[in-house]
């Protein structure tokens, strides 16, 4: 980033904001908790990058055939549908780098808050250069997790385009649980970064009872935002502002009206140069219309589809799951017929939701503690051999809400 830039913070509901100067080593508080009509002045002429709040962008991977990289923007909403709840239409998905298993880094946020922030910017006249998750601005090394600790929130950078925002009370068990899933690729050391000493000392407490070295981090200022960095902005770094500015879009969408125009000009040169020319814009319309009538027969097979960006593909991934979905009726009763003994064994254990596709069910669950659904996936995966993943969990009053992944062992 350059070094004129200005790191513009939200706090959850974006009543009140804080205002970084970028550098090398940290950032300079230029304001702090104020209303952004008071941080206004201060970034006139300066780049402005935009840090939401973790809690309101989910980081995470997924796998799409290609490397091209409008292909993997264009394709990465179908692909991460089966693992988003809601309606695919109203998130944005922005790509970021490929890793070497094929996968690539996604940001996914809601359209309404991108365009909410992008409309009170407008309304106090600050125009951002850049919109990204505040999880990028944390400080990282390879090799280890980062956690910025401020008051009763705590965000975690797992790796250089993967964290998460939580309760700091949540911090312990969510740590724990990501450490587990991470297997062989468990951090070497977590770096603790802090703005009191008192948080220094919960910190180094934390990194004791996960059996990982920690480091732990105290600013010499006491404030805790002076440990953040300005976020890699380039090619994969996950920039959120080009989904509500659409110049993106506007540069794909403006040809579209002169497509005609275009190709008369094409054929008129094809009758110049002579009959193969004429030939291979014959086949170019040849090919234009068996992609119109694969598309239309699609439609006309599945009349519910919305965004068609690849019939053919689209159509084979819907045969296979309408396949799928022949094959498993009778695995449904079964696997809930394993499932059922741990879950009524336990009391204080409500099943909220229960969601079942290709042989996998998911199942939202109440319990007492983190410790209660913990030992809940525990006794699913020996109860019946069970592959059982956690996908979510939440604190809701003396609760904890979680999500649960459930699927047979190969």
């Amino acid at each position: 980033m350059s070094s004129g830039s200005m790191l513009l913070r939200f706090h959850d509901g974006e009543e009140r904001c804080d205002l970084l100067a970028a550098g090398k080593d940290g950032a300079v508080i230029a304001a702090r908790d104020v209303r952004l009509q008071e941080a206004a002045a201060k970034l006139r002429g300066r780049h402005v990058v935009v840090l939401l709040p973790a809690s309101d962008v989910l980081l995470t991977r997924c796998s799409v055939p290609t490397s091209n990289r409008r292909q993997v923007l264009a394709a990465m909403p179908f692909a991460l549908e089966d693992k988003l709840s809601g309606d695919v239409s109203e998130l944005g998905v922005q790509a970021g780098t490929r890793h070497d298993d094929g996968s690539h880094a996604a940001a996914v946020v809601a359209r309404a808050r991108l365009r909410a922030t992008c409309e009170r910017l407008k309304s106090a006249g600050v125009s951002a250069r850049a919109m990204v998750s505040e999880v990028l601005a944390v400080p990282w090394q390879v090799g280890t997790y980062s956690v910025l600790v401020r008051e009763s929130m705590a965000v975690v950078r797992r790796g250089p385009d993967n964290g998460f925002g939580c309760d700091l009370a949540n911090l312990e068990d969510l740590l724990r649980l990501a450490i587990k899933q991470a297997g062989g690729s468990r951090p070497a050391t977590i770096h603790f970064y802090c703005g009191r000493s008192g948080e220094v000392r919960l910190a180094g407490q934390c990194a004791h009872r996960l059996g990982v070295p920690g480091v732990e981090h105290a600013s010499a200022t006491g404030d805790v935002l002076a440990w953040m960095r300005g976020p890699d902005l380039g090619v994969g770094g996950m920039n959120l502002l080009p989904l509500v500015t659409s110049e993106e879009a506007g540069a794909l969408w403006s040809w579209r009206p002169i497509r005609l125009t275009v190709a008369l000009v094409m054929i008129w040169l094809g009758l110049l140069v002579g009959e193969s020319w004429l030939e291979r814009n014959t086949l170019a319309d040849e090919r234009q219309r068996l992609s119109a009538e694969i598309e239309s027969a699609y439609r006309t097979t599945f009349p519910d589809a919305r965004n068609v960006v690849n019939p053919r593909a689209q159509m084979q991934a819907q045969l296979e799951r309408l396949r799928s979905a022949a094959d498993s009726h009778g695995d449904f009763i079964g696997l809930l017929d394993q499932i059922a003994p741990a879950l009524t064994a336990r009391g204080g254990t409500v099943v909220e939701a229960l969601d079942f596709n290709d042989s996998v069910m998911e199942l939202a669950v109440t319990t007492a503690d983190m410790h209660s659904l913990e030992s809940l996936s525990a006794d699913i995966a020996l109860g019946g051999r069970m592959r059982v993943d956690i996908q979510s969990a939440s604190v809701n009053g003396e609760q904890v809400r979680g999500r649960l992944r459930v699927a047979r062992t190969p």
